[in-house]
């Protein structure tokens, strides 16, 4: 059905979502034994999805956000503009919020590196966005790509390419305040395409060099578990549970990953 796979999100248990080029989402209740396919007029333009649970979840198109309640069949668009696009990810909170991550660069051989970065978040579907993170990019900072963001709770993590001080982040109150962490990833080159984590020790990441990797200590440290797959997201629902996909199979693990 899809030209190209673009997300894929999950919760614990069989339930899972995909979204891509070419159709609107696509959900299953069986581990991918069996789909059904929303309305195309519903969601034909996201990108990104993340579901808080059965029901509840956020989408993205590069520009704007929409909120379902009804587990996809049908969306609710916000009208508010965070004004950097565009934009690669949504992470949903609690009720009824969620967060983006967004940002652009570009060089020019004159003038060097120009772009912005930032993380917003938004309260409720009619409300303004609140900026949580922005910085300009400049000629001496190089490259900054605007990668993907996990949550559990309070904690929050993005991968990215520059640090200190850069978006390789971290935060363990919310998004009040955010730490430098480890970049994963080179300046330059491509950004991590995701992150995720399963408690606030145990999560994995696809680098920027397409590898997976895995932390047991909540992002201090990374391990390389595996290359040369091709996947570009990772969504784990529990230590052994999870799914990912390339641009065009969906595969599933039972065992970590291994």
């Amino acid at each position: 059905t899809f030209q190209e796979f673009r997300d894929v999100s999950a919760t614990r248990g069989d339930r899972v979502w995909l979204c891509g080029d070419g159709a609107a989402v696509c959900s299953s209740s069986d581990s991918g034994a069996s789909w059904a396919q929303t309305k195309p007029q519903s969601a034909a333009s996201l990108i990104d999805i993340d579901f808080l649970d059965m029901s509840y979840g956020w989408g993205v198109s590069p520009t704007w956000a929409a909120l379902t309640t009804d587990e996809g069949r049908s969306w609710i668009r916000s009208d508010a503009s965070f004004g950097i696009s565009p934009i690669s990810s949504v992470t949903a909170l609690d009720r009824p919020g969620c967060i983006l991550v967004a940002g652009w660069s570009t060089w020019d051989a004159a003038f060097g590196w120009d772009g912005e970065f930032g993380l917003g978040i938004i309260d409720n579907v009619g409300a303004n966005w609140d900026t949580l993170r922005h910085f300009r990019i400049d000629m001496y900072s190089g490259h900054v790509g605007s990668s993907r963001l996990a949550r559990i709770g309070r904690h929050f993590w993005h991968a990215g390419t520059r640090s200190p001080n850069g978006n390789s982040l971290r935060s363990t109150d919310g998004g009040v305040t955010w730490v430098d962490m480890d970049s994963i990833g080179t300046v330059g080159d491509n950004e991590p395409s995701d992150i995720g984590f399963v408690d606030t020790l145990n999560g994995g990441v696809i680098d920027g060099g397409g590898n997976i990797r895995r932390t047991t200590d909540g992002g201090d440290s990374w391990t390389i578990i595996a290359t040369g797959l091709g996947v570009k997201r990772l969504k784990m629902t529990s230590l052994t549970t999870g799914w990912s996909i390339s641009d065009s199979e969906l595969f599933e693990t039972t065992d970590g990953g291994v």
